[in-house]
């Protein structure tokens, strides 16, 4: 496009775009009452790349956990041949499941953490160096930051073993207060453990 033509190099290899803004081209993630999407506009985790290459002339990409048509491993390879095929690479997964990573209920906490460590582990096969966890929530009154740092810590220990960050944004429940996040991380003291910042 004109504008990826005007930017400097140095800018374009610099900034991405998220596949979240293309939600009306995925089948699993356009709305219900928009019907089909029309023919030669979907897209999936296999063609975006291509698509945002030669569209926005750019070259990083996060991926959208509900646009994956595959969890397995293989299919994080494929995506991530696809992206480099058109000299892209895939920078960030951002996770948005039922995971509660604040769950005073223990065992249903260590089971949202494990189901993280998957995501993790997909990060790590798609070439992404981050992925982002919601913190999960409750009542106000349930907030507890070292319960929510504890499960954050965990998955920087379990990061720092396969190189891929987590990352808490400010997004939904407890993590909508941007102080939460700000505590969290910081309770948790680890390079491995980082903010990604939604300005929208």
């Amino acid at each position: 496009s004109s504008a990826a033509e005007a930017a400097p190099a140095a800018v374009l290899k610099r900034i991405g775009i998220t596949t979240v803004c293309f939600r009306d081209r995925f089948a699993a993630t356009r709305g219900k009452n928009d019907g089909p999407v029309p023919a030669g506009q979907e897209l999936t985790l296999l063609t975006a790349p291509k698509f945002v290459a030669d569209t926005l002339g750019l070259h990083n990409v996060e991926v959208w956990s509900a646009q994956f048509a595959d969890q397995s491993l293989d299919y994080c390879k494929q995506v991530r041949a696809a992206a480099a095929a058109v000299g892209s690479r895939i920078i960030n997964i951002q996770v948005d499941g039922r995971e509660n990573l604040s769950d005073p209920d223990e065992a249903k906490r260590a089971a949202s953490i494990a189901q993280i460590k998957q995501w993790m582990d997909r990060s790590a096969a798609i070439g992404a160096p981050t992925l982002r966890a919601n913190t999960g929530g409750g009542p106000p009154e349930a907030w507890d930051v070292k319960r929510t740092a504890d499960s954050f810590k965990q998955l920087a220990a379990y990061g720092k073993k396969i190189n891929v960050k987590i990352l808490v944004e400010n997004h939904i429940g407890y993590s909508a207060d941007i102080d939460k996040v700000v505590a969290v991380v910081k309770a948790v003291n680890d390079p491995f453990c980082r903010v990604i910042s939604d300005w929208g």
